[in-house]
């Protein structure tokens, strides 16, 4: 499975299958991606070979028996006979043009990092088949100031990740830590900008998919 420079995914098994990830038709739901989302891509047979699919929705069943335990990583349409879609991973895409991204076994490295907003509940950016993310933690003082940079799982009572100063430094400093954090079932992240006039900066780098 590669992707092309149209946008598109090609997939081989004994034939090449090519779908533009922009075509409505190559959505098994109806609904496209429109600018900005998040796409996760699946595989379903198709005679001999195997044919790509896209959806917005993230996977739902963790086998072809209707099962929600353990991972999820089918999605159903429902007929006669009942159709499965197989989810292989996911791209984030951008004026409807994917991300571009650097991907070594199950992690998945964005070329350009995605800003985090500060708040106890924080959409971390990532797709519903990951729960592990890579953020890069920035903190910048300047002469007199404090700056920190606190990420953890959303709804956490335990230790923040830590970039930064928690007391007024006597020069200008910058500090940066690149963390592999959990999120929590939603996706979400605790991301705290304690500063004082300094800057707080949390950027997603990558994120582990859990499918395979």
């Amino acid at each position: 499975m590669q992707i092309g420079q149209n946008n598109e995914f090609y997939s081989s098994v004994s034939k090449i299958d090519v779908n533009g990830i922009t075509s409505a038709g190559n959505y098994f739901e109806g609904s496209q991606v429109s600018g900005t989302g998040i796409v996760y891509v699946y595989l379903t047979p198709y005679g001999s070979t195997v044919r790509v699919k896209y959806s917005m929705n993230a996977p739902q069943y963790s086998d072809t028996f209707g099962n929600t335990a353990g991972t999820l990583i089918y999605r159903k349409i429902a007929g006669t006979p009942d159709v499965w879609y197989r989810c292989i991973g996911a791209v984030r895409v951008t004026s409807n043009a994917i991300d571009k991204f650097r991907q070594q076994g199950s992690y998945l490295a964005l070329d350009s990092f995605i800003s985090i907003s500060a708040g106890s509940t924080s959409d971390s950016h990532i797709p519903k088949i990951s729960k592990l993310g890579n953020f890069w933690l920035e903190a910048y003082a300047g002469n007199g100031q404090y700056a920190l940079s606190q990420l953890r799982t959303a709804g956490s009572t335990g230790d923040y990740f830590v970039a930064g100063w928690g007391s007024p430094v006597a020069h200008e400093l910058r500090d940066t830590a690149v963390v592999a954090c959990p999120t929590n079932d939603d996706q979400q992240v605790d991301y705290v900008a304690n500063v004082s006039s300094g800057t707080s900066i949390c950027k997603l780098v990558g994120w582990w998919i859990n499918i395979r």
